[in-house]
C-alpha cells in the first residue's frame, strides 16, 4: 500500500509548459494552448514527421468537394497542414477539439486563405455527429477518451467514412 500511495503522489504533477496530470487524466486546459506546440515537439517522437506523412497520405484520399476531420486538432497545425498541402483541391477541413481555448487559438491562426475551407469546433468527440468524409485524422487524441467511450467513438467514424475513405490513427 505504502508504495502504491507514494507512486501515485509521483505521478500527481505538472509535466511542463501548464500541461498537468495525475494517474489516469492528462488535462490540456487553462494556459497550455500558449505552449502546447513546443511541448509536444518536444516529447512525441518524430511529431513534426508525423505530420508531414499524414499530409502525404491524404492527397490519396481528398479530392475536390472533399470533407476531412482533424480529430482533437489542439492548435490547428495539423489542420491547416493537410489543407495547405492539399490547397490545389477544393476541400473543407473540421478541426474539432474538446478545449476551448485550444479552439478559439485555432481560430486566431486562420487568415483569409482559410476563410470557408477550415472551421474549429469546440466539442466533445461522445457528442459531435460527423459528415460524411473522405479523411478522418486522429493524432495522439484516441488515447486520452476513457475507454469505455472508445468504440463509440469508432463506430461513429467509420459509419461516417465514405466509401475508399480513411481513417488515420496515431
Amino acid at each position: 500500500y505504502w508504495s502504491f500511495t507514494r507512486e501515485r503522489k509521483k505521478m500527481k504533477k505538472k509535466i511542463e509548459n501548464n500541461i498537468k496530470f495525475s494517474t489516469g487524466s492528462f488535462n490540456f486546459s487553462g494556459n497550455v494552448h500558449k505552449s502546447f506546440e513546443k511541448h509536444v515537439s518536444k516529447s512525441v517522437p518524430m511529431y513534426e514527421e508525423g505530420h508531414k506523412l499524414i499530409c502525404k497520405l491524404s492527397s490519396f484520399f481528398l479530392v475536390d468537394k472533399s470533407v476531412a476531420y482533424d480529430l482533437g486538432c489542439s492548435t490547428g497545425k495539423l489542420t491547416r497542414d493537410i489543407f495547405e498541402y492539399n490547397k490545389e483541391i477544393d476541400i473543407k477541413i473540421y478541426g474539432i477539439d474538446l478545449e476551448e481555448k485550444m479552439v478559439k487559438h485555432s481560430k486566431k491562426m486562420l487568415n483569409k486563405k482559410y476563410k470557408n475551407k477550415i472551421s474549429y469546433m469546440h466539442e466533445d468527440l461522445r457528442n459531435i455527429k460527423l459528415k460524411k468524409s473522405d479523411l478522418i485524422v486522429s493524432y495522439y487524441t484516441i488515447q486520452f477518451v476513457k475507454p469505455k467511450f472508445r468504440q463509440a467513438i469508432f463506430d461513429k467514424i467509420y459509419s461516417s467514412l465514405n466509401y475508399g475513405g480513411a481513417f488515420i490513427l496515431f
